[in-house]
């Protein structure tokens, strides 16, 4: 002590050697010399260290109770998060989870009411290499036909309507600034538990319930993606495609003999490709033509 005491600076002129910002002086170092309490916490006490960390912790404390004490706090850091991007706010991507996951939850009700075989996963369900590579390939004829459909799309209305609306959304969720990692883990998520639900309720559930109904596995197929179809019916070609791709998924189901984890990958490789495709071209518009796409105008 007696030799840190010999190195250390003296306090600087003007300021006084216990401010809660200077360091340690030869004072304090004559306090560790001199007291005869031998308990750590005494001596540490006794220092400018522990006046400065004092001072730290009663403005950290004062900072911490302010935030607890206004609820406006986290909605003011949310502005600050998203100053440069008037149509982002996070708390749409829980949001639009939350959602999409109560297709999960409405599966496994309706199958357990129904007896449907495991809680709408199917009775095939099995998860191996091939079942997800066949998913996995079974993404080329729609990646296929979304680059046809992409290239006619600038001589159709209502093709164009079809991308407004999928664009809509995804401005809704994400905003207007590109943003490749969060974007591309939402549409991770998205992609997954859309991928999930919709083919336990309408694979699992609604077509397996058919095929035992009708005992027409063909029937059932088209029914199926009738009533898919229906519930994606934004516009009427985009119910039309959407009934298409159902038709597809349903084909893979049977093809895969009612293993669901085929047509799951595939939706869900498709989404989560569609979904990040979607950002990114949204946010290449420019703020005026955003704008009207929430406010539904063309």
């Amino acid at each position: 002590a007696a030799s840190l005491a010999r190195k250390a600076p003296s306090p600087s002129k003007g300021r006084p050697a216990d401010d809660a910002s200077s360091f340690t002086t030869q004072s304090d170092h004559a306090f560790f010399e001199n007291s005869d309490n031998k308990h750590g916490e005494g001596i540490y006490k006794g220092t400018n260290i522990y006046k400065r960390e004092s001072v730290i912790m009663r403005s950290f404390n004062n900072n911490y109770n302010n935030f607890n004490n206004n609820p406006n706090d986290f909605n003011n850091f949310n502005n600050n998060f998203n100053d440069d991007d008037p149509f982002f706010d996070v708390r749409n991507i829980p949001s639009f989870l939350g959602a999409q996951s109560l297709l999960i939850l409405i599966a496994v009700v309706s199958a357990a009411i129904l007896h449907t075989p495991k809680y709408g996963l199917g009775p095939g369900f099995k998860i191996t290499s091939k079942a997800v590579m066949d998913g996995a390939l079974a993404v080329v004829p729609m990646a296929l036909l979304a680059l046809i459909l992409d290239k006619i799309e600038p001589y159709s209305r209502d093709l164009q309507d079809v991308s407004r609306a999928t664009q809509r959304s995804i401005l809704s969720i994400l905003g207007g600034r590109f943003k490749p990692f969060i974007g591309l883990a939402t549409a991770i998520m998205l992609g997954v538990v859309a991928g999930v639900g919709e083919e336990m309720l309408f694979r699992g559930v609604i077509q397996e319930q058919l095929t035992k109904s009708l005992g027409n596995e063909d029937l059932s197929l088209v029914l199926t993606s009738v009533i898919f179809g229906l519930g994606h019916a934004v516009t009427p070609l985009y119910a039309f495609i959407a009934g298409i791709a159902s038709l597809f998924f349903g084909s893979l189901y049977i093809y895969a003999k009612h293993n669901l984890v085929v047509p799951m990958v595939c939706h869900g490789i498709y989404d989560v490709g569609a979904l990040f495709w979607a950002h990114y071209n949204v946010t290449t518009l420019p703020e005026y033509e955003q704008r009207d796409l929430l406010n539904d105008r063309w």
